[in-house]
């Protein structure tokens, strides 16, 4: 479970497995292997978890109402984290996950 330390958040690895399964599917990809940053739309690896390319960390969908509560977590880019449309992205993210997202198998032709 998260926890507040000296103004910072420390996750363990139950944490990272509830973000990673908030994260909006891809219809054509295992979930256990790949998920959608919902910020860039582009495929995370489950592998690249905070190091790697394209790497991947927790992010608090709320910020408003600040909830160390796993439903607020959801897994994107470490890159895209400073790219936050807005301070509660819950409606973003479930708008996202109502649709129906794939890998693109050519871009890596």
């Amino acid at each position: 479970m998260a926890n507040l330390v000296n103004d910072n958040i420390e996750f363990d690895d139950n944490d990272f497995e509830e973000a990673w399964s908030n994260a909006p599917k891809l219809i054509n990809k295992d979930i256990n292997d790949f998920k959608l940053c919902f910020i860039c739309k582009f495929h995370m690896n489950k592998k690249n978890i905070i190091n790697g390319d394209l790497s991947w960390n927790i992010f608090i969908i709320n910020l408003k109402t600040i909830s160390l509560e796993k439903n607020n977590f959801i897994a994107v880019h470490q890159n895209c984290m400073e790219l936050r449309p807005k301070l509660d992205c819950t409606k973003l993210v479930k708008k996202i996950k109502q649709s129906a997202w794939m890998f693109d198998e050519n871009y890596y032709k």
